[in-house]
């Protein structure tokens, strides 16, 4: 027979156990209750190591959206309107008096581009807010050198295409191309922007000069003579495209030519006008179908092709024709002034 005080030792040993992982069970348990940090490490996270931003959820998906979303917007709003100051100096520098409203949009849109290179650290549920929290970071080092990259990579482009201008005869090639080097000049001063948010300072050593670009491209624009014709069976609407193209042409800076032999950019128009059949007693219906080639007259080349067609309805067939070409001829106008570029 065993002594009474091992047995007592036995019996308190196995109570001890029992209690230690049941103890261990409730720290768990309340854990998860409170809220469970998942992803945490002893990694540094430190403010000047990463960009961090909290994001709130009904779930776990949507707080990480949101926390990716709330990072993007540490930037959003710092680049929008550092860039539009940016643009602002280059274009009054140029001889324009001021930023359009499509440089400010052109802007916007690229200052909200999706971040690259943020990472969800940590992601907890909070019983008391009843509600998902995700932390998303950027490191500041990495986002650093790979925007940097992308800014010497632009500047390459960009030289490559002013070195390559002199090799084009006509001034539409080189307005087109000019256009382009502008946009990824735009696009850099975003990235540029954006190491500036981190801490960075400007590292970009372009050889080029910004305001040269806008400067060429508002002088070629002021060369533009642009001749509108009509063509098509149902040329008694001619007056209606050539004032509705016209029109929108000069709101954005371009010069109009009654003379062909004068214009160097000639927009050629083909209109057709049909009868639409619907059940609809009462009512007429038309639809005007146009299409527009664009012409560089000094290469010959159709450089820009557009084709829209609409359908208006109105009491009479002539006023349905009319409605529905006035219409087809704001949208086609529209699209020439986007091909064209309504600013600078």
């Amino acid at each position: 027979m065993k002594p009474a005080f091992l047995n007592y030792f036995k019996v308190s040993f196995i109570s001890l156990t029992l209690l230690i992982l049941l103890s261990g069970c409730a720290t768990e348990q309340s854990s998860i209750i409170k809220g469970t940090k998942r992803g945490a490490t002893s990694t540094d996270f430190s403010s000047g190591k990463y960009l961090k931003a909290t994001g709130i959820g009904n779930s776990e998906k949507e707080a990480r959206l949101n926390a990716k979303a709330e990072l993007a917007a540490i930037f959003e709003s710092k680049v929008s309107s550092d860039v539009i100051n940016r643009v602002r100096s280059i274009v009054e520098g140029s001889g324009k008096e001021t930023v359009t409203r499509d440089d400010e949009r052109n802007i916007k849109v690229l200052s909200s581009v999706d971040l690259k290179g943020v990472e969800i650290n940590k992601t907890w549920y909070d019983e008391k807010q009843r509600a998902y929290y995700a932390v998303a970071m950027l490191e500041r080092a990495k986002a650093g050198d790979d925007w940097q990259k992308e800014v010497d990579h632009i500047d390459d482009e960009i030289e490559l295409i002013l070195g390559a201008l002199n090799r084009q005869k006509s001034d539409f090639s080189k307005f087109q191309s000019l256009k382009k080097a502008r946009q990824l000049w735009m696009n850099k001063e975003v990235i540029l922007s954006r190491l500036r948010v981190l801490g960075y300072s400007d590292l970009s050593v372009a050889a080029y000069n910004a305001r040269d670009i806008f400067s060429s491209i508002q002088q070629l624009k002021s060369q533009f003579m642009v001749f509108i014709t009509v063509g098509g069976a149902s040329n008694r609407f001619s007056e209606v495209i050539v004032n509705e193209i016209s029109e929108g042409l000069s709101n954005a800076g371009y010069l109009i030519t009654n003379d062909k032999e004068e214009g160097n950019l000639l927009i050629e128009a083909s209109l057709k006008v049909m009868p639409v059949e619907l059940n609809n007693p009462g009512w007429e219906f038309a639809r005007a179908a146009l299409n527009l080639s664009i012409v560089d007259k000094a290469s010959g080349l159709t450089v820009g092709e557009i084709s829209e067609n609409k359908r208006s309805s109105h009491l009479t067939y002539e006023e349905a024709a009319h409605k529905a070409v006035k219409t087809v001829s704001k949208i086609s106008t529209e699209k020439v002034i986007e091909y064209f570029g309504a600013s600078n």
